[in-house]
C-alpha cells in the first residue's frame, strides 16, 4: 500500500513539474532553465513546511509523509534534469549561463527550504 501513497504524490508532483516548466520555458528565457529552477525552489519551499510539521507537529499519518515528501516532492523536483540541463547550457552558452544556474539553484532551494520552516509556525498553530 505504501507504494500506492509514493504513486500518487510522484504522478501528481511529476505532472505538476512538466506543466510549470513547459509553461515558464515557452513564456521567458528561451535556452535558459527557468522551469526546473522554478520547480526546485518551489519543491524546497514545500518540503521546508512538510519538515517543519514533521519535526514540530509530528501527527501527520505515515501515508501522507509518503505521498507529499517521497511521492509528491519527489515526483515535483528533479537533480538529474537540472545536472543535464547545466551540461547543456555549458556546451551552448559557456561557463557564465551554466555556472550562475548552479549558484540560482542550490542558493534560491536552499533559502526557501529555511524560509518555509521558519514561516511555518504561523501556518500550522495549535
Amino acid at each position: 500500500m505504501e507504494y500506492l501513497y509514493i504513486s500518487l504524490g510522484a504522478a501528481l508532483g511529476g505532472s505538476l513539474r512538466y506543466a510549470i516548466s513547459i509553461r515558464l520555458n515557452e513564456k521567458f528565457w528561451d535556452g535558459f532553465p527557468l522551469g526546473t529552477l522554478s520547480v526546485n525552489v518551489l519543491g524546497s519551499f514545500f518540503l521546508g513546511f512538510i519538515l517543519y510539521y514533521l519535526t514540530e507537529k509530528q501527527n501527520l499519518s505515515s501515508e501522507m509523509k509518503l505521498f507529499l515528501g517521497t511521492g509528491f516532492c519527489g515526483g515535483f523536483t528533479t537533480f538529474s534534469t537540472f545536472s543535464v540541463e547545466v551540461l547543456k547550457l555549458f556546451k551552448t552558452s559557456g561557463f557564465f549561463p551554466a555556472f550562475l544556474y548552479i549558484l540560482l539553484s542550490l542558493s534560491l532551494s536552499l533559502f526557501f527550504v529555511f524560509l518555509a520552516y521558519s514561516i511555518s509556525p504561523g501556518f500550522f498553530r495549535s
